[in-house]
């Protein structure tokens, strides 16, 4: 009953967690920035640009391009996908 009542818990546990991991890993990791692809959901791990800008990305699963805006070893958000 106990082990049964644990991994519901954890279930619950994971799914509540689960959309601020990449917010987690943003923090930790300042050699990389974590995207989610919005079509398929797997995350990407991209370096972080030099240069300022918008940048494309290309999802190595489903070929979907997202688009994001980064300045100077800084950390933004995807801004929109390409239509």
């Amino acid at each position: 009953k106990k082990r049964n009542e644990n991994k519901i818990y954890l279930r619950i546990k994971k799914n509540l967690l689960k959309p601020f991991n990449n917010i987690k890993r943003n923090i930790k990791d300042k050699e990389h920035i974590y995207k989610k692809c919005n079509k398929c959901k797997k995350v990407l791990r991209l370096p972080i640009p030099n240069k300022r800008g918008i940048k494309h990305v290309k999802c190595p699963k489903c070929g979907h391009r997202l688009k994001f805006i980064t300045l100077k070893e800084a950390k933004i958000e995807v801004i929109r996908k390409k239509r």
